[in-house]
């Protein structure tokens, strides 16, 4: 019997994952004066945020179905392309070059068959995540050989969410709890927490499960913090190198996920609220992508319809204070930040073109 709930578990989750995947390909119609606050936006007025302009730095047309960016220290940008074959590109940050494609369809080395997500090597170089392979894979952009080493992930309970933390990785995965697997770069566990899961005890556990697993992870590069930001509520909560609590973020806008009584009488998860979709961490600081909006039913009203877009980036220091806010002129689906350069590159989310902004990144307090 316990066998039965843990197998539907991670089926019910694989499904919410395939449908958030295919979803983001049917944003919302676009915003008619760029810059422009959506009626249904929170209001960040009293933030006192600076606007800042992107520059279009590569098309959505050249590449395919773009999906996960990230920011190699090699001084290139890797994008995710979820139409596949191939499922990499590369591209010079200076005018939007074409450097490399890679990665074909299938199992073998440097094959991928869903990249899931992106994440820099401090050396140089990034980890890809295949959430269907459960595999995490270097990639080089200036090598002869882009492909480096293979870890394969714990099975059991399945890590589907997976971000980094110094040279290793943690992963979120949820059997009869949620929790929380710390790795080293051979894929070696070195520590397991309680992790992460939205709702009260009284909340069943598949519910919980849905809301909460739209989670995503950044880690600071020395490998001392955590932040677990949520996409189904208004909260990112920082942890140590074991995954420990340190404390939640002072977010603008707090919620705790919505959950409510059914038609039946049943509590559930009673909608997605797209809050922070998209995070990138520096040792001082993390930046994370807000939107406020909900998602809202299609003009057949048979299927959600997501509002996968953010028009808002928070910076908190590692303490959780709020240090600045920024408002972009397009909306943004994914980040990638160049710290030290104070560049973010980001993927649009009308289009999928990536385009690059000027960041003032904030100065650490001396503590």
């Amino acid at each position: 019997m316990k066998l039965t709930r843990v197998v539907g578990a991670v089926c019910l989750l694989a499904i919410v994952f395939t449908f958030l995947s295919c979803s983001d390909e049917r944003p919302d119609a676009p915003v008619d004066q760029p810059g422009a606050l959506p009626d249904d936006l929170l209001d960040h007025s009293h933030l006192e945020q600076r606007k800042i302009s992107g520059r279009l730095l590569a098309t959505g047309e050249s590449f395919g179905n773009l999906g996960a960016i990230a920011w190699d220290r090699d001084g290139v940008i890797w994008i995710g392309d979820r139409s596949g074959d191939p499922f990499l590109h590369n591209v010079a940050p200076g005018q939007g070059d074409l450097i490399r494609s890679m990665g074909l369809n299938g199992e073998g080395p440097g094959d991928y068959r869903n990249v899931w997500d992106i994440f820099p090597i401090h050396s140089g170089g990034v980890w890809v995540h295949d959430n269907t392979l459960s595999r995490l894979t270097q990639q080089f952009a200036r090598d002869s050989n882009p492909t480096g080493r293979i870890v394969d992930l714990p099975g059991s309970p399945r890590l589907l969410v997976v971000g980094p933390t110094g040279t290793g990785f943690v992963g979120w995965s949820v059997d009869t709890a949620a929790r929380l697997t710390f790795m080293d770069s051979l894929g070696v566990v070195r520590a397991r927490s309680e992790g992460p899961l939205l709702g009260a005890d009284t909340v069943p556990l598949r519910q919980r499960m849905v809301a909460t697993a739209q989670l995503k992870i950044c880690g600071s590069p020395d490998g001392g913090r955590v932040a677990i930001a949520f996409a189904s509520a208004g909260r990112i909560e920082l942890r140590d190198a074991f995954g420990s609590m340190i404390g939640v973020a002072d977010v603008p806008f707090p919620s705790a996920g919505d959950f409510g009584i059914d038609a039946e009488g049943n509590l559930i998860h009673k909608r997605v609220k797209r809050y922070y979709f998209a995070c990138d961490a520096s040792n001082d600081f993390l930046l994370a992508a807000f939107s406020g909006m909900d998602e809202r039913m299609n003009p057949e009203g048979t299927a959600w319809r997501t509002t996968n877009l953010g028009w808002h980036l928070h910076a908190f220091d590692w303490d959780g204070r709020l240090v600045a806010t920024w408002q972009t002129d397009i909306p943004v689906t994914r980040i990638a930040w160049d710290a030290d350069g104070g560049k973010l590159y980001a993927t649009e989310a009308e289009t999928g073109s990536v385009y690059v902004f000027d960041i003032e990144v904030p100065r650490a307090e001396v503590r």
